[in-house]
């Protein structure tokens, strides 16, 4: 067992099931506060600099941004999130700040340069039964967290996001227009 994998003991060494224990993540995290943008410019630069920088780094400062939060709240809660590219369409209302299916490669990039830890979902087609992915931060990611000059304080959701999420009768989500009319 690695240093990382404390997470699955408790206090008393007994194996907690921690994986149930997440929230999903919050693709509407946003801040311009003037010491996270360079928090995350310097995440990119050690490990993703080349590519597409904007796309990446808009999806990176989502999820770094989301993690920081959940962090901060209770340093136990997990991030779900999934790897269905389908999820991150563009143009869904989930989609506002056109987070992209980059995400999926950023919370891998993050893993490989053990930033995070994954845990990655599954789905039995034939019961039906399935979890969505897991991500948290590494003691690495955590330690650059305490040392971070801003707090979760500073960290909003987009003024452009949408306050409803419609679902239909089988709680799947519903992608509907915005009619600045109404």
């Amino acid at each position: 067992m690695d240093d990382d994998d404390d997470w699955l003991f408790d206090a008393a060494g007994a194996i907690r099931e921690d994986l149930n224990y997440s929230d999903r993540l919050d693709v509407h995290r946003w801040t311009d506060h003037k010491e996270a943008i360079p928090f995350i410019n310097n995440i990119y630069d050690r490990y993703f600099a080349g590519g597409y920088r904007n796309v990446t780094m808009k999806n990176l400062k989502v999820v770094v941004l989301d993690l920081f939060v959940k962090w901060k709240s209770d340093p136990n809660l997990k991030t779900s999130y999934s790897r269905n590219s389908n999820d991150y369409q563009v143009g869904s209302i989930y989609n506002e700040l056109h987070i992209s299916r980059k995400t999926i490669d950023v919370v891998d990039k993050l893993s490989e340069v053990g930033l995070v830890k994954t845990h990655m979902g599954f789905k039995d087609r034939r019961t039906g039964v399935g979890r969505i992915s897991r991500m948290w931060p590494t003691r690495d990611l955590i330690k650059m967290f305490e040392e971070a000059a801003f707090s979760p304080f500073d960290i909003g959701s987009s003024p452009e996001r949408v306050p409803i999420v419609l679902r239909n009768d089988e709680g799947e989500d519903i992608a509907f227009e915005i009619n600045p009319e109404l």
